[in-house]
């Protein structure tokens, strides 16, 4: 799995920098490959946006543990479906469409961190978010986990 956010955290960097540097009218020619490249690999759209029946770009990654900030603090989710657009990730707690938030993923003493805006929400027993990345994102040493709620996804409770 480390091996797949290390690709995800590279391509929404590259990302990041080549709009950047279109903004400032600078050309990049080197990193536009990359990008292209990483985007084939990854899927560039949403995993919402795909063709029903296509197989997630980032199967690796279905199941993996991850946070989202809602409600002033990080809330566990479930990451369901991934692609280098954005992610669906299944928790009890959901921000509103629109809002912008972050998703921080643990993996091997490192810490992942994808800033993203909520594009729609689904209520029910087993709720889920569907993000879209925006930003560039940040990768550090494991950061503690005080402070978190995890939710009981099989009863929609929290536990502290």
């Amino acid at each position: 799995m480390r091996i797949w956010l290390e690709l995800l955290h590279d391509y929404r960097r590259l990302v990041a920098d080549v709009t950047a540097a279109s903004l400032r009218g600078e050309v990049a020619f080197p990193e536009r490959r990359r990008v292209l490249g990483l985007g084939d690999a990854l899927g560039e759209v949403p995993p919402w946006c795909e063709p029903f029946g296509t197989p997630s770009p980032l199967p690796a990654l279905r199941g993996a543990e991850a946070w989202l900030t809602a409600g002033g603090g990080f809330v566990g989710a479930e990451v369901r479906r991934a692609s280098g657009g954005g992610l669906v990730l299944g928790c009890a707690l959901r921000p509103l469409p629109g809002e912008r938030v972050l998703v921080r993923v643990d993996e091997a003493g490192e810490t992942f961190v994808f800033p993203a805006r909520v594009a729609w929400t689904r209520d029910g027993r087993y709720g889920a978010v569907g993000v879209v990345f925006d930003g560039a994102p940040a990768r550090e040493p494991a950061a503690p986990r005080w402070g978190t709620l995890r939710p009981d996804l099989r009863r929609g409770a929290l536990l502290a």
